[in-house]
């Protein structure tokens, strides 16, 4: 093997002293080297052209002399170098390891590192033997690819060039093809994986080769390789030719025409009965097509007879069906529209209690605590009507302007949420009661104190009834000072027959209860 050492030192005069120790192998360990490893690519070239990794292993014609052999790696020398120890010659890929580089301008190859493998010279020099590497070179060889059939053979120098692809002279002849040895063994340049000489390599890609690359020769356009258009495309392109399904006998067409052909004109196409569809299940060639139409008329028009039948019976439940259907939707209607109706009553009810409408009542608490601190009372606000302005009511009890003497009450406008809907100004009349809590009938005694604040008269001239968008109420209002007088309010009543004092007609537990009955728009 190449990569081992197997020579063992034999010394060539006479036999080894008696007493003396053992000559060490090549192949000892405690020699402290290795063969070098060529790169890959170097691998591939040598073993490619039949050469060794290191010395020549080629097919000689004649068998190289034994002094042309390397005793390293026992293949022919190739650069063969020369030792200055013990003149003994080696590969230079052999030697390498032994070595160091040479200086500079140094006319040996390398110095040694490690002793001489022949004579143990610790220190050595090598150089390379040009006249022994003349000789090897000018050694009769066979091409790496005689087994194949290239009957080259030249000398060892020039086998490197015969298989050169880039070679100008590559065959036996030097009026061959180019491109290396023509029986080499090379993959298909296209990329189909096949392996084939050189030598058919050019008609493999132009006219074997399943990729290489062609245009559909029927229509001209598709674009792709070889196997794909024979086998895909030409299953679909529509100017392929092909022949009747049916075998008619009309020739081969283009596929467009075929199909035309087939849909209009075949003799021998297989049709449905134009009356199928009511329930002839006959399918025949479109030669006996007319001759069937014309003999089974009779049975056309029964099955057409039976076929109208089915369909009145069909309509006529399918009517049924949508009457019942009807009907139901109207009862799921009535109870929907039930439900909608108490919904909304239920709504309304909610409304209400948010969104209070006359009559509305309100009550004021500490009458007297008010009269005397002079503070304002606002009511719970309301609105006109569903949907309607939404209004408060401010009651002054110890009076406005005429402070003492009168209770003053004033309508003002709020900001409600149905106002995008509403016209402006509010032009309506608000009613404003305070109850007789002696008369609550409002028949008896002095009945009820009310007044009508009417706000079409002064929505034009003044603003208080303009919609409110800022705040949620404004500042000011509009209403009547003089609504009912101090005397009149806490005047003290009593039943015929009787001293004691008792409440007052609209003063009752220090509360005074206050009613919007309505608003008029």
């Amino acid at each position: 093997c190449p990569y081992m050492y197997i020579f063992t030192y034999v010394q060539t005069t006479g036999a080894a002293d008696a007493g003396s120790p053992p000559k060490k192998s090549l192949g000892d360990d405690s020699l402290g080297f290795e063969l070098p490893t060529p790169s890959p690519q170097q691998q591939q070239d040598m073993l490619k052209s039949g050469l060794s990794t290191f010395g020549y292993d080629c097919n000689f014609v004649d068998p190289p002399p034994k002094r042309l052999e390397c005793p390293i790696c026992l293949l022919t020398l190739r650069m063969p170098h020369v030792t200055s120890c013990c003149g003994n010659h080696f590969c230079q890929p052999c030697i390498d390891p032994l070595c160091k580089p040479s200086p500079p301008n140094s006319q040996s190859v390398c110095v040694s590192q490690r002793p001489c493998p022949i004579c143990q010279e610790p220190r050595f020099s090598v150089m390379l033997h040009k006249g022994l590497m003349r000789e090897v070179n000018e050694l009769k060889v066979f091409c790496a690819n005689r087994n194949l059939g290239c009957g080259w053979s030249a000398e060892l120098g020039s086998l490197r060039k015969h298989l050169d692809p880039s070679s100008a002279v590559s065959s036996s002849s030097a009026s061959g093809p180019p491109g290396g040895c023509q029986y080499e063994v090379v993959s298909c340049s296209v990329g189909c994986g096949e392996r084939i000489q050189r030598r058919l390599l050019s008609f493999h890609e132009g006219e074997q080769c399943p990729r290489r690359p062609v245009t559909c020769s029927y229509c001209g356009k598709y674009k792709s390789f070889h196997f794909d258009v024979v086998h895909n495309h030409h299953l679909v392109c529509e100017s392929y030719p092909v022949s009747c399904l049916n075998e008619c006998g009309v020739g081969v067409q283009p596929r467009s025409e075929m199909k035309k052909h087939v849909e209009n004109e075949c003799p021998l196409q297989l049709l449905e009965c134009n009356f199928h569809y009511a329930g002839c299940r006959t399918k025949l060639k479109r030669e006996d097509f007319d001759r069937h139409m014309s003999e089974k008329w009779k049975e056309h028009i029964s099955l057409l007879s039976a076929l109208n039948a089915r369909l009145l019976e069909e309509k006529e439940e399918k009517i049924q069906r949508l009457v019942s259907a009807v009907v139901e939707k109207g009862e799921q209607i009535e109870r929907l529209s039930n439900a909608v109706s108490r919904l909304t009553q239920v709504c309304e009810g909610m409304q209400l209690r948010l969104n209070p409408v006359p009559p509305f009542d309100f009550t004021i608490t500490d009458v007297s605590h008010l009269k005397k601190n002079d503070l304002l009372f606002h009511s719970p606000s309301f609105y006109s009507h569903m949907g309607g302005y939404k209004l408060s009511i401010r009651v002054r009890v110890n009076g406005g302007q005429l402070k003492g003497w009168y209770m003053s009450v004033y309508l003002f406008m709020m900001r409600g949420e149905y106002d995008d809907d509403l016209k402006w100004p509010f032009k309506g009349s608000v009613t404003i009661q305070l109850l007789n809590v002696q008369d609550k009938t409002g028949v008896g005694l002095s009945g009820h104190r009310e007044v009508i604040l009417d706000c079409k008269t002064i929505a034009e001239s003044r603003s208080p009834f303009k919609r409110v968008t800022e705040y949620e109420m404004p500042d000011w209002g509009c209403g009547v000072e003089e609504f009912i007088s101090h005397d009149e309010l806490f005047r003290k009543s009593g039943k015929s027959g009787q001293t004691a004092a008792v409440e007052s007609e609209y003063i009752m537990n220090d509360c005074a209860h206050f009613r919007v009955p309505k608003v008029e728009l």
